[in-house]
């Protein structure tokens, strides 16, 4: 013999309405995750290129090999 167990509607909305909020919470951190892996993997980019330049590349743009880093992080 099973037993059945109910639940008030207002648990039950209750307990869906907290399920939905953690779904849409999990779904804004991996959005927020994913967002900052494209602007990680766009600034190593930006890295590998500068320091692919020449020491005249660099001029020109009015960089020297120290200031690489910061250039790849601020997109200068």
């Amino acid at each position: 013999m099973s037993t059945t167990t109910t639940y008030p509607t207002s648990t039950t909305s209750g307990l869906q309405a907290n399920v939905a909020t953690m779904f849409a919470n999990v779904a804004s951190y991996l959005g927020r995750f994913a967002e900052g892996a494209r602007e990680g993997r766009t600034i190593a980019a930006r890295y590998q290129e500068l320091s692919q330049l020449s020491r005249t590349d660099l001029a020109s743009r009015g960089l020297d090999r120290q200031g690489i880093a910061r250039a790849a992080l601020t997109g200068r």
